[in-house]
């Protein structure tokens, strides 16, 4: 059994919309985790973890929110675009994809960066609160974002071959 493309555009859609709600719950329970130990603990530790976990918070939020908003009409777009017109679905939808794919390799980066530098400040900064807070939230999201993104970029390059393999008529 070989899915058409409109099978196609709806798996990897509705795999971004699932995901988005996981960025969306990464998001939330950060930021509630923050402001319960904020609210909770007078302490520079639990201060200082706050801020990576509520400043990627608020990002995979507002990343979540966008995604599921924006799912919807582009999945009815592209679906349109497809079946009126492959050779411009193809010329649309390739160069996008393209960019998506792209993107990863820097949010890889900095999502290591985050990893090692919340490593790296948990195990010579133990003894300092403040670093050992920031290292701590650092590491929390990294860890986190890492794989939702190594996943998602693993989705986006199946789609993508599966755009580069539609049959336009000459």
């Amino acid at each position: 059994f070989r899915k058409n493309m409109l099978e196609h555009i709806d798996t990897y859609f509705n795999a971004e919309s699932a995901e988005s709600y996981v960025f969306i719950s990464f998001g939330l329970l950060a930021l509630l985790f923050a402001g319960y130990t904020l609210w909770r603990f007078n302490d520079v530790l639990y201060k200082s973890m706050a801020i990576p976990l509520v400043l990627v918070g608020l990002i995979q939020l507002t990343v979540g929110k966008t995604i599921l908003l924006h799912t919807p009409s582009q999945v009815a777009e592209l679906k349109t675009l497809y079946q009126q017109d492959r050779a411009a679905f193809k010329q649309k939808e390739l160069p996008r994809m393209q960019t998506v794919l792209k993107s990863f390799d820097l949010y890889k980066i900095i999502e290591i960066a985050f990893v090692v530098i919340g490593l790296l400040l948990i195990i010579f900064m133990p003894a300092n609160s403040f670093w050992l807070g920031i290292g701590l939230g650092m590491l929390v999201q990294g860890a986190l974002m890492l794989p939702a993104d190594i996943f998602a970029e693993a989705r986006g390059a199946k789609y993508f071959q599966q755009i580069g393999q539609v049959e336009v008529k000459q």
